[in-house]
């Protein structure tokens, strides 16, 4: 966050910058939306999508490692969307299931 600018400020120059150059920005691969992506899917480029795909991303990184450190399944998901949604600053596990559905680990090993 450069200093001397207000938050508010400098999300809407970023939101600004986004919108201006999507089409020159965006990989042609990405979904029109961060709705409901598959691992290995991008979402749509928009701080909304960014904020889906990292809580999406981040989620998946953390699972492995629970499952890493021996955690049957069904702790380690809990243990994930807990550390996820303490980053994502909501401290709550259920709007985790906003940006990662359920069944986005079930496949997962």
């Amino acid at each position: 966050m450069p200093t001397g600018i207000r938050v508010d400020q400098f999300k809407d120059k970023v939101e600004d910058f986004i919108e201006k150059g999507r089409e020159g920005l965006q990989d042609p691969g990405r979904k029109r939306t961060a709705f409901n992506l598959k691992p290995g899917e991008q979402g749509a480029l928009t701080p909304h999508g960014l904020r889906h795909t990292f809580a999406r991303e981040f989620l998946i990184e953390k699972f492995k490692e629970k499952l890493d450190e021996g955690l049957d399944r069904d702790r380690a998901e809990k243990e994930a969307r807990l550390v996820t949604s303490k980053v994502m600053g909501h401290n709550r596990i259920s709007v985790t299931l906003i940006y990662a559905p359920e069944r986005l680990l079930e496949e997962m090993e």
